[in-house]
C-alpha cells in the first residue's frame, strides 16, 4: 500500500469518526430537548396525569393507586438511515409551529440527507432534529447508497428543463421519483396522496400530539386531564400537497374522494389537468382545528373519516356509526 493510499484511509476514517460523533452530540441535544414524557392513570380521581419526572402517588390525592399508562417520546431526533426524513422548511423542531411548511429528503445507509429544493440538489452530513420513516426495502447498503447517489446525479442533470418548482416540482417530487426509480414495494406507480399521508402525516401528527404535550407542560411538574390527549387529524392539500395550516379553510370537494384544497390553491384555482376533479364540482368549506371530535351516535373519538351532518347542528359520526345508517337518510353527510 503505498502511503497516499494509507493517507486517504487516514483522512476517511478521521471524516467518518467526526460524523460520529456529531450525530452522538445531536442525540444528546435531542434528549435534553425532548425528553419522555410517562402517562398514568387514577381511577380514584378519574383523571390522567402527564409528567415528565416520575410520579409515584397521585399528585392531588396523595393516593398511591396510580398506574403508569404508556410513555410519551418524540419520534424527532437525528436523520436515520434508509429513510424520508422531514423537517420545517423553516427554523426547527425545537421551535415548532403547527402551521409550518415542510420539507423532506431521501437519507442513505449513513443518514446524509439527499433533498431538492429552490437551490438545487444537495447532500447534507445529517439533519440533527427531523423526522425519521424507515423504509423497508431488500436493497443493501452498498445497493441503496448507489442508487441515491445515482437519483442525485440524474435529478441535476434534469433541474436545466425541469426546474424546482414550489407547486409542481419540489422535494415530494424529488423523493417519489426514488421511490419508483427502485421501484419501492414493488411499485412504480407511487404518488404524492399515498406518500404524504403514510410518510409525512402521520408522523407528523404524532409529534405534533406530543409536541402539544411538551408545550402544556412546560415548567409545570406535571398536568391533569378529564380523558387521555388525543391526536388530531391532519389533512393536505391535493394540489399543492402541503400540510393545511391550522385555523385555516379546507376545501373538502363533495364528488372526488378524499380531494381537499387548501385556501391559497383554492383562491387561485389551482386544478390539475391529469386529475379527476374539475371546477364545476361542489365544494364544502371546513376550518381546521387542533381539536378532536367525537362521534354523536357512540361518544368516541373520532380517528379517522368524519361524518359531519348538514342539516342537524354540530352533529358529527364516526365511520363505523354511519354506515350502520341509523342518521335520518333525507339528511345531508357530508364525509370531511
Amino acid at each position: 500500500m503505498s502511503s497516499l493510499e494509507e493517507q486517504q484511509i487516514a483522512m476517511a476514517i478521521a471524516a467518518s469518526l467526526q460524523e460520529e460523533e456529531a450525530r452522538q452530540n445531536a442525540h444528546k441535544i435531542h434528549h435534553k430537548t425532548f425528553p419522555q414524557i410517562s402517562e398514568y392513570a387514577h381511577h380514584v380521581c378519574n383523571k390522567t396525569f402527564y409528567a415528565v419526572e416520575t410520579l409515584n402517588s397521585c399528585p392531588e390525592c396523595n393516593q398511591s393507586e396510580l398506574q403508569h399508562i404508556a410513555t410519551h417520546q418524540s419520534c424527532c431526533a437525528p436523520s436515520r438511515p434508509k429513510s424520508i426524513c422531514v423537517k420545517p422548511t423553516l427554523g426547527s423542531f425545537k421551535s415548532y409551529r403547527f402551521d409550518c411548511l415542510l420539507h423532506c429528503g431521501i437519507s442513505d445507509s449513513r443518514g446524509r440527507v439527499h433533498n431538492f429544493d429552490s437551490s438545487g440538489v444537495s447532500v447534507d452530513p445529517s439533519w440533527d432534529l427531523s423526522i425519521s420513516v424507515e423504509l423497508n426495502t431488500n436493497l443493501s447498503d452498498q445497493e441503496w447508497d448507489a442508487a441515491l447517489a445515482k437519483h442525485s446525479s440524474s435529478e441535476k442533470a434534469r433541474i436545466s428543463s425541469h426546474a424546482y418548482q414550489s407547486l409542481t416540482n419540489n422535494c415530494y417530487d424529488f423523493v417519489i421519483r426514488f421511490l419508483n426509480s427502485i421501484s419501492f414495494e414493488s411499485k412504480t406507480d407511487h404518488d404524492k396522496d399515498t406518500i404524504v399521508v403514510r410518510f409525512i402525516l402521520t408522523p407528523i401528527s404524532l409529534f405534533e400530539s406530543y409536541y402539544r404535550l411538551l408545550t402544556e407542560l412546560g415548567s409545570k411538574s406535571f398536568v391533569s386531564v378529564s380523558k387521555s390527549i388525543v391526536a388530531p387529524n391532519r389533512h393536505s392539500c391535493s394540489e399543492c400537497d402541503q400540510v393545511i395550516a391550522w385555523n385555516s379553510s379546507r376545501f373538502r370537494c363533495l364528488t372526488c374522494v378524499h380531494y381537499d384544497l387548501c385556501e391559497n390553491c383554492k383562491l387561485n384555482n389551482r386544478i390539475s389537468a391529469t386529475g379527476s376533479h374539475t371546477a364545476s364540482h361542489e365544494l364544502f368549506e371546513t376550518k381546521e382545528i387542533p381539536a378532536v371530535y367525537h362521534c354523536d351516535l357512540c361518544g368516541g373519538s373520532i380517528g379517522g373519516d368524519r361524518f359531519h351532518c348538514v342539516d342537524c347542528e354540530d352533529f358529527d359520526m364516526c365511520q363505523s356509526c354511519f354506515h350502520q345508517g341509523t342518521h335520518p337518510k333525507t339528511h345531508k353527510v357530508v364525509c370531511i
